[in-house]
């Protein structure tokens, strides 16, 4: 193979890991001790790199040198993209049981959908409650990608179901497994905004976890982690690396860590392959979504909503006789979303 090519592959690779860290050339120039300009001058092909200064990005960038000569096409890839975004899309995908599920929340919250009190009006709030629910179908399916993540690095998956707390409450896990005579324990979270009362929630209900799972397992050791996957929000970073400093003085045989983004895949798993392709591949659906546009099946006239009319009728027929009910709310419910009545009066 020609040198030029490998130098190509060798630019393309840093590049790609250097954005997926969030660096600017000049920021991983700095961490390797090199020029500022030097890591601009590799990615445009216009110097060599010497043995010693490839260890260094590898090692600025928490990856195996080898990584940095793959190429792009299969040879790296832990899991297809094909199988990736089927996944994803089983959890997003808008078909006729999330018309009905949208139909049913609508009808059994009318209020928070209409009212003089609200500025936004009845449709505009049903695009806003369609995207909080994207948001926490996402933050499944990156609970059940990992898992199966968590597999194909070789450690084996156990029951999510943990048990109960002491107050007889189950507790479960977004990530339980093992590996030799280790127990790992991962809690996942999207981002790290919450206020200072859910954020100690958040910890206590953390602590129940792997305090039972110490309790379950006294043979084993015990590695617990929180990680946040978007490390672009820390709000709160302070405080939980301190509750994690002061459980290790009462809890020395579990290890507790704190992650943010990536950097639980190179300092737990040492795998920051697994998590570059995570990002590489919620990047590339994401420009094949660019022109996406969230649209919100007519309530009054839409065939979508004509059906889950249908079913909503034959199986939760309370609900449906409050949509056509005189109470105020439902009232103003209809004028909003049901103009015309042109799906109510098929019915």
């Amino acid at each position: 193979k020609k040198f030029m090519d490998i130098l190509k592959t060798f630019a393309a690779n840093l590049k790609k890991y250097r954005l997926s860290h969030r660096l600017s050339q000049e920021k991983l120039a700095e961490l390797c001790d090199l020029h500022r300009t030097y890591i601009s001058d590799v990615e445009r092909l216009k110097r060599s790199i010497s043995l010693k200064n490839i260890q260094g990005i590898a090692d600025a960038l928490s990856i195996k040198t080898y990584m940095l000569f793959l190429e792009e096409e299969g040879v790296n890839m832990i899991m297809t993209y094909e199988h990736f975004i089927d996944t994803l899309n089983k959890r997003v995908k808008t078909d006729e049981q999330f018309y009905y599920e949208l139909l049913t929340t609508v009808v059994k919250n009318p209020k928070r959908f209409t009212g003089i009190f609200r500025l936004s009006n009845a449709k505009t709030k049903l695009i806003q409650n369609v995207t909080q629910s994207r948001e926490i179908k996402f933050g499944d399916f990156m609970e059940e990608i990992i898992t199966e993540y968590i597999s194909l690095m070789g450690y084996e998956n156990m029951d999510k179901s943990i048990g109960n707390d002491p107050q007889g409450n189950a507790l479960s896990a977004d990530q339980v497994f093992k590996k030799d005579n280790c127990i790992y324990l991962i809690e996942q979270k999207i981002r790290d905004d919450h206020d200072s009362t859910k954020k100690r929630g958040q910890y206590d209900n953390f602590r129940k976890k792997y305090t039972l799972l110490k309790q379950k397992y006294p043979n084993y050791k015990i590695n617990a982690s929180m990680w946040f996957i978007d490390d672009s929000l820390v709000k709160n970073k302070k405080y939980y690396f301190s509750e994690a400093i002061s459980e290790k003085t009462v809890n020395e045989d579990i290890k507790i860590n704190i992650f943010y983004g990536g950097d639980m895949f190179s300092q737990l798993f040492n795998r920051y392959d697994v998590w570059n392709e995570i990002c590489t591949y919620l990047l590339k659906n994401k420009q094949e979504r660019n022109n996406d546009v969230l649209e919100i099946p007519d309530f009054d006239t839409s065939q979508e909503m004509l059906n889950a009319l249908k079913r909503l009728k034959t199986y939760e027929s309370g609900l449906f006789k409050k949509l056509i009910s005189d109470k105020p709310e439902y009232v103003q419910l209809r004028k909003e979303l049901f103009p015309t009545e042109t799906n109510l009066n098929f019915l």
